[in-house]
């Protein structure tokens, strides 16, 4: 029976059924990407942006948005990204976090690190006096 399923499977999608993507990406043509960013599937499968263009958010645009660099066909912020800390490329040594553009051991003093980002407790709205604690609008 599981032949049979396979085959059917073949014949019908072309693909493995039995693929899963991680959380966040989608099935394409039999990779997983991610419509987010995937400049040959921009916010659907097979939406190829156009050339000069690079996929931010879904959708097709001229550049990455405000603070942020394209690093490998992604926009990321190079103070925070731990992948592409400082420049593109430059990944920080495990258990180090990219601080301002710098991989460090420990948040800056007066912050405090919460979901892998340094903050200001006392300013944060999404983090007010503790992580995780939103504050109201």
């Amino acid at each position: 029976m599981k032949k049979i399923l396979v085959l059917i499977c073949i014949l019908i999608a072309f693909t493995n059924c039995y693929s899963q993507c991680p959380q966040g990406q989608t099935l394409c043509g039999g990779v997983c990407v991610d419509l987010n960013s995937n400049s040959n599937h921009c916010g659907a499968c097979g939406n190829t942006c156009p050339p000069g263009q690079i996929c931010v958010n879904g959708a097709c645009a001229t550049s990455c948005p405000s603070g942020q660099i394209l690093c490998g066909g992604i926009c990321v912020d190079v103070n925070s990204n731990a992948n592409n800390c400082g420049t593109c490329g430059n990944t920080c040594p495990s258990g180090q976090i990219c601080v301002n553009g710098t991989c460090a051991t420990a948040c800056p003093s007066g912050q405090t690190l919460c979901g892998g980002i340094c903050v200001d407790l006392s300013s944060n709205s999404n983090n007010c006096g503790t992580c995780g604690n939103t504050c109201p609008s």
